[in-house]
């Protein structure tokens, strides 16, 4: 694994995002997750996280290109969280036949 520490400057400034942007982002995550308000925290927190591996970079955008990236990566989390579930739900029915234990 790599070294994903970020400077305390940055984690500072991050915090600050945290703070700004937070709280709208889990209004959008809400709907998303229609109404999963577990869901919609863990969704937050994934795109903050995603969000300090690229923080070198986000930092010098500007207010609104910040607030673009941070919506559009939520919805790119959330996206992918449901097709992956839809998934594992698609399949569900087989890998139960296949390891069903005959009566």
């Amino acid at each position: 694994m790599g070294d994903d520490r970020i400077t305390p400057h940055h984690a500072a400034e991050l915090a600050q995002c945290f703070t700004q942007h937070a709280a709208r982002l889990f209004g959008h995550a809400c709907v998303l997750a229609r109404g999963d308000k577990a869901l919609a925290e863990d969704l937050v927190q994934t795109t903050f996280e995603a969000a300090g591996r690229a923080w070198p970079t986000l930092r010098g955008l500007a207010e609104g290109q910040l607030r673009a990236w941070l919506s559009s990566t939520l919805a790119n989390i959330a996206a992918s969280n449901f097709r992956r579930a839809a998934a594992f739900r698609d399949r569900l029915p087989r890998i139960e036949a296949r390891f069903r234990k005959p009566a």
